[in-house]
């Protein structure tokens, strides 16, 4: 069992390797008009926006009978 999880004979990484290598395997950035063109973007904008709505409306109602 000395090679990896899965038995593989391949040599052991250092940390900064491995972090090299995760950094490489990520997805590139989109630019900025990128971004906005997504339909994903739009998506979680109107999900952030309901939550934070519905939020304010639940705390500030929470106030109406105490006074």
């Amino acid at each position: 069992m000395a090679g990896g999880l899965d038995g593989s004979s391949e040599t052991a990484l250092t940390p900064v390797e491995l972090m090299l290598r995760y950094l490489e395997s990520l997805p590139q950035e989109f630019s900025f008009r990128e971004e906005v063109r997504s339909p994903k973007f739009w998506k979680a904008l109107r999900a952030e926006f309901l939550a934070s709505l519905l939020l304010v409306v639940f705390l500030s109602s929470g106030g109406i009978g105490v006074g």
